[in-house]
């Protein structure tokens, strides 16, 4: 995932992001397959999704997202080569929206 670090002893392994102030970030864009998508913490008190959606706005995939951090990697690789929206939502709003393109 861009802006990642990873440090690691033979004990133990700390990764550091920086989000910028967002939800979220992913990469690589454009994509030839691939998406790993890195979501920082987030309010427990909500249910939250990552939906992907076509350029005519039917949903591809959504995945439940726990409250702590985590990533996710995305096979894209099916889908034919365009633009798609990734987005995450608390169930009655965007919290934060991107593109992404498939090759």
């Amino acid at each position: 995932v861009p802006n990642c670090e990873v440090f690691c002893s033979t004990t133990d392994c700390e990764v550091t992001v920086d989000t910028q102030g967002h939800y979220f970030i992913s990469g690589p864009n454009p994509t030839h397959g691939t998406l790993n998508v890195f979501v920082g913490e987030l309010d427990a008190s909500k249910v939250h999704f990552l939906r992907i959606h076509n350029a005519r706005g039917q949903l591809l995939k959504e995945v439940h997202i726990p409250e702590e951090a985590t990533t996710y990697i995305f096979d894209l690789s099916p889908f034919a080569g365009g633009i798609y929206s990734i987005l995450l939502t608390n169930g009655t709003e965007i919290l934060q929206a991107e593109k992404i393109v498939v090759d």
